[in-house]
């Protein structure tokens, strides 16, 4: 829970001022031997000198250390905070104080931060009142408890909730009396001391009534959205958000994903509002005539975690479709209902086929999908009532892109996973998360290319997992899939790309080396085992392995027990007409004092290959270095072939050279996935300062010719990044510029200026033009520019796919009348997928006076809602103009982000992730470092501080080594194009 007190700045000197005063040595000794004289003590003189001589060396020396050794990061040390902010240092913020302490100042009893394993709930019968003009809510439970184990005591989570009273009794109803309780906030501890002991295998019953808030400040808990209806008026709607221990806000429970239980669920609606939970409508009970209100019952659910309990009060209007047994319905306020249409036809495809996938049905009589207008996340997984950002949820035909319909497709699939991977079986703790996200991100490119094939989307599985995973996991303060948490706040750092992606890509490449029945026949077996309860990593890898018929858990172990990923280098030994195969972990961080280059981490890895002669092979890699008879090739060989491997590969320049010489010749001899693995591993390793950055650059030649989606975002994605090397409006960038023109010009030929074709020409031709427009180019810019205009004053329309880049742009290159104008299209729009455009495209302003204004209306949660706000920030700090003030915004608001975000899963991550990544300089980067060392308390972003800084620290790297090299490749190529 965050610290509310007063943040107290402590001031201290630079580092170049001088130590305290200190008193002068030789006076003193003087002084002191003067004195004994008189008494005639010369001896006595004499030590004390040497005692007072030894004092003040100690004493000037430790002046000295304290005032010239500058702290890390991560040491918290305030004595250089030197900023204007107010802060409580971390430091003195004793957690074992904290932890140990009651809200009444008694010593608190326990001390572990995990809930004891002496009883366990099996039954939550829960009844809910809410004022909700007083935005609180009156409460009861009842719960059924099973002691394993005797004990005199009971701990339950409760958080900012106002206990009533308590009554235990037996499997009797006899009462067990209680002598007392504690609450301790640090950890959301309520700790009940009764006056005789639980016994093993007997059951008892646990009643409280209570009083819990309804927030209107954070996106946890049971909380208050607001959106406005099609009249313009403000309407409000209340849903629950509970990942990771948000349930403990709301009612008291076991709030640990261990702790499963079955719950029956009243809440009381107001009159004209609708009552949903995860299970179907039981009963209706009209409470008050005068008011009406209304208690609505719901059936018992089945065995859960409470993480996944789920309400939503709601005066929405549905579509519905049933799918066998399963009633489905999408939700939405009226004028926007008929948006949910995409998403309702990816659920119904969808269903069936994980029915089918995973050998077990969906195990409830209906699912609920609702758009929340005011959400942190992308969507979350609640059984059988699936929240959801209305981005990911509402599409509109009429101004929705492909990427808008994709994301609705894809976040259903991913969502609809959920409800085997995380609600069916679940992990035991949150240390196993990726077990959730890892496999509901494998399992949503399935079926996402079932309910919509014409996307694709398994050919991006590379570009959206593997390249993003590859990148996070780069540095040393990455951490294993398998990352030990003990306290709720550390939660949060677990969902970040380890936990996604590399969880997904890990699986990917499980699946390609076992073959998909093996890999699937494994999974049911792993779901069917553990339905309706807990499991970790071993659990699936048992299952698989017994299925395989060999123990993968030394394998898979490989992957997930530690952090990064390897590299392997590939040289050809013609004395042995072998190759020698050689595995390192992958660094960005060569250059940094922590980076160990004795690594001696080993990984098991399946190598597949494939040669010149079109020949393929696999192989499994279990030592550091081996030789390998690989087919020999009188061309080249390229490893990780179709990349299925989370690893990255490098080969001795004369295979490097035969491989680009491939490309320019005839590049479809390699696949699409194979040529976009090339060139971000040929990028990538020069970021590592592994391989020249002139082997990338002239793979890039290639790339005029090139007509796939897939490596021509890539190459020409890499190109753009490395004019950062050079200073703003030189030669140099005009050099680059000209480059990617010419890479262009002939698909910008090819696919035109008008949204048509495919889906692939479409996302094609939208990057395409994006690109020239970054280059420059003339007559790219000259009708974006005039076709913004038309649109802007009414007289046109711009076509949806071009959308983004013809009203950034077209903000980019004009003034302030346009940049009134289309926020007051912001303002008018109630499309949530507009209003993140127009935002961006506001952000592309080059004048800072509006985007500080942009930045201060984001506080405005009338006009931007709260889950907005990070995207504000982000598309203020993406621009060079407003880089450095989006920093500043965020320190001159951090009590505000901390108190608002600091226990959200996504937001505060992102938030801290996105201003120290846009950071230009090294001055900015130390200021960065100095806030972060005095500000101890980041939230839920606390893990990220260290990795984006090692990453802007990298790039810095980077720039100095490859300069040079760089800028005379650039000069060189001119010759070529012109």
């Amino acid at each position: 829970m965050v610290n509310e007190a007063k943040y107290q700045l402590i001031q201290s000197r630079n580092d170049d001022d001088g130590p305290d005063e200190v008193p002068d040595i030789d006076s003193t000794i003087k002084c002191c031997c003067c004195r004994i004289m008189k008494h005639r003590a010369y001896f006595y003189c004499f030590v004390l000198t040497i005692v007072l001589l030894f004092a003040m060396i100690s004493l000037v020396l430790a002046i000295v250390s304290q005032n010239y050794i500058r702290p890390s990061v991560s040491n918290n040390d305030t004595s250089k905070c030197t900023s204007n902010i107010n802060f409580t240092p971390s430091s003195n913020q004793d957690p074992a104080r904290l932890a140990s302490t009651s809200t009444n100042g008694e010593l608190f009893p326990y001390s572990h931060t995990r809930l004891p394993q002496t009883i366990f709930p099996l039954h939550y019968e829960i009844y809910l009142h809410p004022n909700y003009a007083k935005l609180q809510t009156h409460g009861e439970i009842k719960i059924n408890l099973s002691c394993v184990q005797a004990t005199s005591f009971i701990l339950i989570h409760a958080k900012d909730i106002d206990i009533q009273s308590v009554l235990i009794t037996d499997f009797r109803q006899h009462p067990i009396n209680v002598s007392k309780t504690l609450q301790n906030n640090y950890n959301d501890f309520y700790y009940i001391q009764m006056k005789e002991s639980f016994q093993p295998d007997q059951n008892y019953n646990l009643e409280m009534t209570f009083i819990s808030k309804i927030s209107t400040e954070k996106l946890q808990g049971f909380y208050r959205a607001s959106y406005r209806d099609m009249t313009g008026n403000n309407r409000y709607m209340y849903v629950t958000q509970f990942e990771a221990a948000s349930a403990r806000s709301a009612f008291p429970c076991f709030d640990e994903p261990g702790m499963k239980v079955t719950v029956s669920l009243t809440i009381v609606r107001p009159s004209g509002y609708q009552a949903l939970s995860n299970m179907p409508i039981e009963d209706s009970i009209v409470l008050n005539t005068e008011n009406n209100m209304v208690a609505v019952k719901f059936a018992k659910s089945v065995n859960m975690s409470t993480y996944l309990i789920a309400f939503a009060v709601v005066d929405y209007h549905y579509l519905e479709r049933r799918q066998g047994s399963v009633h489905i319905r999408t939700w939405a306020p009226a004028d926007k209902i008929n948006y949910t249409e995409v998403a309702l036809n990816a659920s119904v495809k969808i269903l069936p086929y994980y029915r089918k996938l995973f050998g077990i049905a969906y195990p409830l009589p209906k699912l609920d999908l609702i758009a929340v207008p005011d959400f942190s996340a992308g969507a979350m997984e609640n059984w059988g009532l699936i929240t959801f950002r209305e981005t990911s949820l509402l599409y509109n035909p009429k101004v929705g892109t492909i990427s808008n319909f994709e994301r609705v497709v894809t976040t259903v699939a991913h969502e609809l996973a959920h409800q085997w991977f995380g609600n069916l079986v679940t992990m035991r703790w949150w240390s196993d998360l990726w077990l959730n996200e890892g496999f509901a991100s494998f399992v949503e490119y399935l079926g996402g290319n079932l309910a919509a094939p014409s996307l694709h989307i398994l050919e991006s599985l590379y570009m959206k997992e593997f390249i993003p995973a590859m990148q996070y996991d780069s540095y040393i303060n990455s951490h294993p899939i398998l990352q030990n948490v003990d306290r709720t706040t550390e939660i949060g750092a677990l969902f970040d790309k380890i936990s996604y992606s590399k969880g997904c890509c890990v699986l990917t490449m499980l699946q390609d080396y076992l073959n998909s029945t093996i890999f699937f026949n494994g999974l049911r077996k792993y779901l069917i085992t553990y339905k309706y309860r807990n499991a970790d990593s071993d659990d699936l890898w048992n299952s698989i392995s017994s299925i395989y018929r060999y123990d993968l858990k030394p394998v898979m172990n490989s992957w997930t027990h530690q952090s990064g990923f390897p590299l392997i280098t590939i040289k050809y030994d013609s004395l042995y007409s072998s190759y020698i195969v050689s595995q390192e972990r992958f660094s960005m961080s060569a250059g940094n004092q922590q980076f160990n280059k004795t690594d001696s981490t080993l990984w098991h890895i399946p190598i597949r290959y494939i040669t010149g002669e079109g020949l393929a092979g696999r192989v499994m890699m279990t030592a550091k270095e081996m030789a390998v008879k690989f087919v020999k090739s009188q061309h080249w060989i390229k490893a990780n072939y179709l990349q299925k491997g989370y690893y990255r590969v490098n080969y001795e320049l004369e295979n490097w050279v035969k491989l680009i010489k491939q490309l320019q010749e005839n590049y479809n001899k390699l696949s699409s996935l194979d040529r976009t693995g090339l060139l971000d591993d040929s990028y990538n390793l020069n970021r590592a300062d592994i391989l020249d950055i002139t082997v990338f650059l002239n793979m890039t030649k290639y790339l005029r010719v090139e007509k796939a989606y897939n490596p021509m975002y890539v190459g020409l994605s890499k190109i753009s990044k490395i004019i950062s090397l050079f200073e703003r409006n030189s030669d140099d960038i005009l050099n680059v510029q000209r480059y990617l023109q010419y890479l262009v010009e002939p698909q910008l030929r090819t696919l035109g200026l008008e949204d048509k074709g495919t889906v692939q020409e479409r996302k094609g031709r939208k990057f395409i033009i994006s690109v020239a427009a970054m280059a420059n180019d003339t007559n790219v810019l000259q009708n974006i520019t005039t076709r913004f205009q038309e649109w802007l004053h009414g007289k046109n329309s711009i076509p949806i796919e071009l959308k983004a880049i013809y009203i950034i742009n077209g903000i980019k290159m004009t003034g302030n009348d346009e940049w009134e104008k289309l926020l007051r299209k912001y303002d008018a729009t109630n499309d949530a997928n507009l209003k993140r455009l127009y935002i961006n495209a506001l952000s592309a302003s080059n004048n800072q006076s509006l985007l500080r204004r942009l930045l201060e209306l984001s506080k405005d949660h009338t006009k931007i809602p709260k889950s907005e706000i990070m995207n504000v920030v982000s598309a203020v700090s993406g621009s060079r103009a407003g880089e450095e003030m989006a920093w500043n915004f965020v320190i001159e608001n951090w009590k505000y982000f901390i108190d608002t975000f600091s226990g959200d899963l996504f937001l505060m991550a992102d938030l801290i992730d996105t201003v120290i990544s846009s950071c230009h300089s090294e001055t900015q980067l130390m200021k960065i470092k100095e806030f972060f060392s005095c500000h101890g308390d980041a939230g839920t972003g606390g893990l990220v501080v260290n990795e984006a800084i090692e990453k802007v620290e990298a790039i810095f790297r980077w720039r100095k080594k490859n300069y040079n090299d760089a800028r005379n490749w650039f000069q060189y190529i001119q010759s070529e194009i012109e």
